[in-house]
C-alpha cells in the first residue's frame, strides 16, 4: 500500500540525517499513530489518517536491523505515558479530546493494555440518539459528537452565527 504525503518512505527515513547522526545514540523509536492498532503489532487495522497506511512493518525492519526497540502505540497512550514519567505517577487516567476521542490508563507505572488492544477506544462508542457519519465507516460514534468540530458546529448552531451569540456559549 502507498503511504501518500503522509509518510516518507522507509529508504527515506533510513538515510535521515537525524537518525544516522544518533544511530549510536538510541536504544529505541518510539512511534504514535492514530488509529486502532493491532496488539503489540506492527500492523494498523484502521488508520484515521490514511486508509491506505496498514502498515507500519518498514519501522519493525528498521528497528530490527539496529537492534532497536520499537514501540507503537495510539497518542492518548503515548500522551499519558508520558504524563505520568513527568509527574512521577504511579496511576494516570488520560482523557483525550481531538478528531477522536482515546482514553488511556497508567498502573503501576505502566500503560494498560488489553489482550486485544482495543482499550481506550470510546470515541466509537455508539451514542443511539446520534446518527453522524464517523470516520470508521459507523455512524453514531462519541467522537462524532466530542471532537472540537463537532462542538464547535452544536455552539454555533445554538448561538447562531452572530459573533456575539457565540462568544455568549463560550
Amino acid at each position: 500500500p502507498g503511504f501518500g504525503k503522509l509518510s516518507p518512505t522507509p529508504g527515506a527515513v533510513a538515510r535521515s540525517p537525524a537518525i544516522r547522526a544518533s544511530a549510536g545514540l538510541l536504544e529505541g523509536i518510539g512511534i504514535s499513530f492514530p488509529g486502532l492498532l493491532e496488539a503489540g503489532g506492527s500492523s494498523i487495522l484502521v488508520s484515521s489518517v490514511n486508509p491506505e497506511f496498514t502498515s507500519l512493518d518498514f519501522l519493525a525492519r528498521f528497528a530490527r536491523a539496529r537492534k532497536l526497540r520499537l514501540v507503537v502505540d495510539n497518542p492518548p497512550a503515548a500522551l499519558a505515558l508520558y504524563e505520568a514519567r513527568r509527574r512521577g505517577a504511579e496511576k494516570l487516567a488520560w482523557v483525550e479530546l481531538d478528531e477522536g476521542v482515546g482514553v488511556s490508563l497508567v498502573t503501576g507505572g505502566a500503560l494498560y493494555h488489553t489482550e486485544n488492544g482495543h482499550e481506550g477506544e470510546v470515541g466509537h462508542l455508539q451514542v443511539p440518539s446520534c446518527t453522524e457519519p464517523c470516520g470508521c465507516g459507523s455512524t453514531g460514534c462519541l467522537e462524532t459528537q466530542l471532537r472540537p468540530s463537532a462542538l464547535v458546529a452544536e455552539l454555533r448552531r445554538r448561538a447562531g452565527e452572530s459573533r456575539e451569540g457565540l462568544l455568549y456559549y463560550l
